[in-house]
């Protein structure tokens, strides 16, 4: 099975969330070939959106099976049915990726932070983002 390596963040985490992005990672093109700002979401909601995005790019590539991994306890956890969901607004997003898991027959996976490529993009360019900020940028 083909593997896809996701992670989603946002710059400030909760309600006064801004510049959520998320990240897909083809661990056989070893690229990132899903990458995108997605609005004011949550670390959560974003972490969702990247599984989306990968399952939606490998309907798109027409891929079969794939694994997906995440380092997302929290999403992971939900997504296979050993947590429950919470929260409201994460109730769509579980079901939606559950949806498109089945219809996929994929799996998803947690991976250690450290070993998810998707999330070291993400923090690259996060630090190239603050390292290029005017210094009153958040005034």
């Amino acid at each position: 099975m083909r593997v896809l390596y996701t992670d989603g963040g946002s710059r400030n985490n909760g309600s006064a969330a801004q510049a959520a992005r998320m990240a897909v990672y083809d661990d056989q093109t070893g690229a990132i070939v899903v990458e995108r700002e997605i609005g004011s979401l949550t670390n959560n909601e974003a972490e969702y959106w990247a599984i989306q995005a990968a399952l939606q790019y490998a309907a798109v590539q027409a891929m079969g099976p794939v694994v997906i991994r995440s380092d997302s306890q929290l999403c992971v956890q939900q997504i296979n049915g050993n947590w429950r969901v919470k929260e409201a607004r994460l109730i769509p997003l579980v079901q939606n990726v559950r949806q498109a898991l089945a219809s996929n027959r994929g799996i998803v996976e947690w991976v250690p932070r450290e070993r998810n490529p998707a999330g070291h993009y993400l923090e690259r360019a996060a630090t190239i983002t603050e390292d290029t900020r005017p210094p009153d940028a958040d005034r």
